[in-house]
């Protein structure tokens, strides 16, 4: 990220995903420690799949005085978990359908088994 801005490749850097799964993004790119994100590994064409993945990613951040900053926030790097997300997310799809067909209000959560 840093290097594209650095080779004048990009005029920014857009943080919003990968600051839903890395918090302190923005810190280690400043300090130095980092110069990118870590890349998820979610196809990079399925957009709304990655866009939800942020936003439970968003929901699971610890908010409590001690904030541990990556505590219960889901490791989308993980093909494994990206897939069981991909599935739970499928799931949730089905059951909202069939709630809103039965005049149900449906859940707001996707459950990972």
């Amino acid at each position: 990220m840093v290097d594209d801005v650095q080779r004048n490749t990009t005029r920014g850097i857009d943080l919003g995903r990968p600051v839903a799964a890395e918090p302190d993004l923005p810190k280690k790119i400043l300090s130095g420690s980092v110069t990118s994100a870590v890349q998820d590994a979610f196809n990079q064409n399925e957009m709304t799949k990655t866009i939800v993945a942020s936003c439970a990613q968003i929901d699971g951040k610890e908010t409590s005085e001690e904030c541990r900053v990556m505590y219960q926030i889901s490791d989308f790097s993980d093909a494994k978990l990206v897939e069981q997300f991909g599935e739970a997310i499928a799931d949730f799809m089905v059951q909202m359908q069939k709630d809103l067909s039965e005049g149900k209000v449906p859940k707001a959560t996707i459950v990972l088994n």
